[in-house]
Order: structure tokens, then sequence, then C-alpha cells
């Protein structure tokens, strides 16, 4: 488990587990540890290289309609997902209540993998690859729709 800024502070009150349940099944915790760490977020001068350790989604229903226009017509896609990735960026500086002080770039190099099921009748459209920014995101992360989920994870590229 993760939690940040005041949910970190609650986190520690948990007490131990000794089991999980998954899927209606129980899980013994053989393993426990709590760590706390400061890290870095937000805006850098200098670009960070990340990838996509797990599929990106990055299409709703209203931007996937475009995305397809795009693809249909052979324009390129680049630079309409270049702006979804910057909006994903934004979104996660406003769950954090953080103002980022310079504007925020960003460069993406993905390729589309297909759907992915999300729930029995929900399958949104999948990418992988890397992406290239002036912000800093903790490795481990997740951007995009169902980040929650472990979509969308981010690895800083050394």
């Amino acid at each position: 488990m993760v939690a940040l800024k005041e949910g970190a502070y609650l986190l520690k009150a948990v007490p131990r587990l000794t089991h999980l349940e998954l899927y209606h099944k129980k899980c013994p915790v053989l393993e426990q540890e709590l760590s706390s760490e400061t890290i870095s977020f937000g805006v850098t001068p200098e670009p960070v290289y990340y990838q996509f350790l797990k599929p990106w989604i990055p299409l709703n229903e209203k931007n996937y309609v475009e995305y397809l226009r795009l693809k249909r017509n052979r324009k390129p896609t680049d630079t309409f997902l270049k702006k979804i990735l910057i909006g994903n960026i934004i979104s996660m500086c406003k769950i954090m209540r953080y103002t980022a002080d310079d504007k925020i770039e960003a460069d993406v190099r993905v390729e589309e993998i297909g759907k992915i099921h999300l729930k029995p009748n929900i399958s949104l459209l999948g990418f992988r690859g890397e992406f290239s920014t002036n912000f800093l995101i903790p490795d481990f992360w997740g951007i995009g729709k169902s980040s929650a989920r472990g979509y969308g994870t981010v690895l800083k590229r050394s």
C-alpha cells in the first residue's frame, strides 16, 4: 500500500495485517514493512525520460473518436497524444495540490497495443513506449486512465 501526504499518517496507524482478501480468497501476509521517504515531484529544468512499465490508457470516449479520425486521415497522432500526456500530468498536479511555476512540456513515443479490458463491458485502447517531460514523476506512479489499477505505471530511464 502506498499513501501520500495526509494519507501517509493514516497508513501508519493501520494495524499489522495477517491476511489480504483478493477475489474472495484469503491470502496470508508473509512479510510486512513500513517505510517512509520524501520524493521529488514537480517541474524540473532538464527533461526526464520515462518508460511505461504497464500500458498507458490515454483515451476516453470523446478523444478516442478524434484519435480514430486522425488515424483514418493518415495524420500523425503524436501531437494529440502529447497534449493528453501533458493533461495527465496536470491532473496529477491537481490531485497533489501542486502548482507548476513553469509550462509543462512533453514528447511521447508510443505504439498502440490494442484494447485493454478493464471490466466485462469496458475496453480502452492501450499504448506502450516512452516519453520525456520537464516534470519529475516518482517511479512506479501511474498516469492516465485506471492508474489506480496500475495502468500507466512509469519508471525513469537512466
